[in-house]
């Protein structure tokens, strides 16, 4: 294992995609063929795999639906009205009271039942248009309009998973919206009319998307811009299945990579997103495939790495300085979210409740002068996971990273005792004593 794992840049943000731009190469991990060109198809049989297998969207307001498949030039699915109810059998005030005279109170007659209204459409708070790049489809549901799916103006979703660059055993995969031609139903990912951009995930969405991979594809980290990401790893019959989970975030998004150095660079565009990169190749031992590390910086974005002479795990994003309208400070977010078992790994964390005593996080950035501790970052244990976060630093090209407090001690319930006593068992005669001393008291023989 080499003590640093070589940094990989992987891209130049080119305002469309997190590798829209300049691509830095590198081998594949000799554990992960490369992976086939992109963007992958919508599985067919049971048994295909590099292909998207189902997605799922949850509105945040208790609606969940799973997606369908709908290629380009179909037109969308639609909601059927709900049934109308069954009219109530007729009664007559005779059969209800047997008292009552028939002659005087005849049966009424059935009402008609009034049809059903049909689902009400959500108007969409924003007006999409089509950009210049087409899809093959989108995945969408009959209720996409009527339960939220689509108030951010787009039709429906696609699923662009494929490799970082040709060679690469690392598969980015990004949600983007699709809008539809009202003409003939020809899919295209959406714009956003007023800014001519692209548009914005809704950001209260949960997406699920569950991708298949060969059944020896082994990702070991996850990268990405998105709120309460996770990816998990199961295997099926004949393939393995990548689930990815989460919501899309805000990004200031350059069109060059000069807008990303130093203290003036301008932001071109702003949209929420939500884009994974999973690495195959981040080189240490041990590791599980659920450490998961956010940021908002995906310009130069680069994948994580390991410094094993001083225990760091080191990160660099960057951003423009200023946000679109050049007079706001862009400041990013940082969170790592790494299994206990992981951190044991990576810095002999044998107690993971001491990780906020026991790790620190640093930023360093062009402004700054030399490494700045982050006094604020929250660190916390939870439910088997190390989480780390941190909000508010500026942009363009900060370095941030996590390591082992110089100085850090063991909490007690934590440490190994090798000072601690041991019992042993003495006798003498039919007298059976136990004692914490090296030796049996005189007279007493060790049993």
């Amino acid at each position: 294992m080499e003590d640093i794992v070589k940094k990989r840049i992987l891209a130049l943000l080119a305002g469309v995609s997190l590798l829209g731009g300049l691509l830095t190469a590198s081998n594949a991990n000799a554990a992960n063929a490369p992976l086939p060109g992109g963007p992958w198809p919508a599985c067919v049989t049971a048994t295909d795999f590099f292909c998207i297998e189902s997605v799922s969207v949850d509105n945040g307001r208790g609606t969940v639906a799973n997606l369908q498949w709908v290629a380009s030039g179909t037109a969308n699915p639609v909601e059927a009205a709900a049934p109308a109810p069954a009219p109530a059998p007729a009664t007559s005030p005779a059969a209800a009271d047997p008292a009552a005279s028939p002659a005087a109170s005849p049966a009424a007659s059935p009402a008609a039942a009034a049809p059903a209204p049909a689902p009400a459409v959500v108007a969409p708070e924003v007006e999409t248009v089509a950009s210049a790049v087409t899809r093959t489809g989108r995945w969408t549901s009959t209720n996409w309009n009527s339960a939220r799916f689509g108030v951010k103006g787009y039709d429906g979703i696609f699923i662009n998973a494929r490799p970082t660059f040709a060679s690469s055993s690392n598969l980015w995969t990004t949600i983007e919206p699709i809008f539809v031609n009202a003409a003939d139903n020809k899919t295209f990912v959406a714009n956003n009319k007023a800014s001519g951009k692209n548009a914005s995930l809704d950001a209260d969405t949960i997406f699920t998307v569950k991708i298949r991979v060969k059944s020896d594809y082994q990702p070991n980290i996850t990268l990405g811009a998105g709120a309460g990401m996770t990816m998990k790893a199961t295997d099926g019959s004949g393939f393995r299945v990548l689930t990815l989970t989460g919501k899309a975030v805000n990004v200031a998004f350059a069109a060059d990579s000069k807008q990303c150095q130093g203290e003036t660079g301008k932001a071109t565009s702003r949209y929420a997103t939500l884009q994974a990169i999973s690495f195959t190749e981040f080189g240490i031992d041990g590791v599980s495939n659920d450490i998961i590390v956010l940021s908002d910086g995906l310009c130069k974005l680069s994948s994580p790495v390991w410094n094993a002479a001083d225990k760091s795990f080191v990160f660099t994003a960057a951003a423009p300085h200023f946000d679109v309208d050049g007079t706001t400070v862009v400041r990013g977010f940082y969170r790592a979210y790494i299994p206990f078992n992981d951190a044991k790994v990576l810095w002999g964390l044998e107690n993971p409740n001491d990780a906020a005593k026991a790790l620190e996080l640093s930023v360093t950035t062009d402004a700054a002068t030399g490494e700045q501790i982050v006094e604020n970052a929250n660190i916390a244990a939870k439910n088997g996971i190390i989480s780390i976060e941190y909000e508010g630093f500026q942009y363009s090209q900060p370095k941030l990273s996590v390591k082992m407090k110089k100085g850090y001690k063991p909490a007690a319930s934590a440490m190994v005792k090798s000072n601690a006593k041991k019992t042993i068992t003495c006798v003498k005669g039919k007298i059976t004593k136990k004692v914490t001393t090296k030796a049996c008291p005189a007279g007493f023989k060790k049993k």
